[in-house]
């Protein structure tokens, strides 16, 4: 099974950086936004990013599903116990691009709140996947821990992001209203 979960990662790790790669593009305008006290555009570029990793991380989640099912079930049948795995690891890297807030904390100088949410995210992951493994859950239940964590790192730096983008707006109308 360590070898089925291995490649469901290592294609989930290969759309995570398709979505980093799209991020790439997108950071040099919305840091321009952020120097030019424009949030409204760094929003509505973030929001733009958002969407286009996601429908582009879909795509690539149809092909890799058509893959799997004419080469993998058809040609590497050992490798069958790969589809559920990598399902909920397709619905985890689809999900990651919707934080949202996760570029412009760092463009805002806000590293340690996206650095705590990956911390957190990560103990959730190792904890809830020892506890599905323990209990006979084998890839899927690792799989369903990552997706669980995916879900909370994600939640998280909306909250969070929210909450710190807005104040940061409020704290700049203050400033310049003067």
């Amino acid at each position: 099974e360590l070898g089925i979960y291995s490649l469901a990662s290592m294609i989930f790790r290969g759309c995570f950086i398709l979505g980093i790669a799209m991020s790439t593009y997108y950071i040099p305008d919305i840091i321009k936004c952020h120097g030019a006290r424009d949030y409204s555009e760094m929003i509505r570029l973030s929001k733009h990013l958002q969407k286009i990793s996601v429908i582009f991380i879909i795509l690539v989640s149809v092909v890799i599903s058509i893959f799997y099912k004419y080469v993998i079930s058809n040609y590497m049948p050992e490798y069958s116990l790969i589809k559920y795995p990598l399902i909920i690891m397709l619905v985890s890297a689809a999900i990651m691009p919707l934080a949202l807030y996760g570029n412009i904390l760092n463009i805002i100088s806000r590293q340690k709140v996206y650095f705590q949410s990956l911390i957190i995210s990560t103990f959730i992951n190792g904890i809830l996947t020892y506890i599905l493994l323990a209990n006979g859950y084998g890839i899927n239940g690792a799989a369903i821990s990552l997706l669980c964590s995916i879900l909370f790192f994600v939640s998280y730096l909306r909250y969070y992001g929210k909450i710190i983008f807005n104040k940061l707006i409020s704290d700049n109308e203050k400033r310049f209203s003067v």
